[in-house]
């Protein structure tokens, strides 16, 4: 580089214009002006910086919370799977039991033992009722719930 060349500066044609408007405004501001200008500056970033801080609070706490529904509905359909799995059981258990009731030779004294064991370990059941084809109620069980009558528990 000879000392008689200069190195080159940009001129100000090649500044981008939202920058030339920018200093062309600044220096066309008074001195004191300029410093209300200046002493707002850190009091815009420090607002900027507050509501950088709540809007991440909020995008976690919403995120948070939709992660506490999606656990709660998960919960929800396993309940429902093993409610849905329980009472298919039962449902199979029952069908068992009015099958062996359906063999000649079964009286109500049968039904008694295995109905008793089935209400006693499962709450969800109330009593077992075996009706006949004509519709006659040939024997109840009633579960510990039910105080011991005669008739249907599902008559009053």
């Amino acid at each position: 580089m000879n000392s008689t060349e200069r190195p080159a500066t940009p001129s100000p044609n090649s500044r981008p214009r939202l920058v030339q408007m920018w200093q062309t405004w600044w220096r066309g501001l008074s001195p004191s002006r300029q410093d209300r200008y200046a002493a707002i500056a850190p009091l815009v970033a420090v607002v900027m910086f507050f509501i950088a801080i709540v809007a991440a609070f909020w995008y976690l706490r919403s995120e948070e919370l939709e992660r506490e529904r999606e656990a709660m509905r998960r919960d929800v359909e396993y309940a429902q799977q093993r409610i849905r799995l329980r009472l298919s059981e039962r449902q199979e258990q029952l069908m068992r039991l009015a099958r062996d009731v359906g063999n000649p030779g079964r009286g109500q004294e049968w039904l008694q033992r295995p109905a008793d064991t089935l209400i006693s370990q499962y709450a969800e059941l109330q009593a077992l009722t075996w009706i006949d084809t004509g519709r006659q109620v040939r024997a109840t069980q009633f579960g510990p719930a039910w105080p011991q009558r005669t008739c249907s528990p599902w008559t009053r």
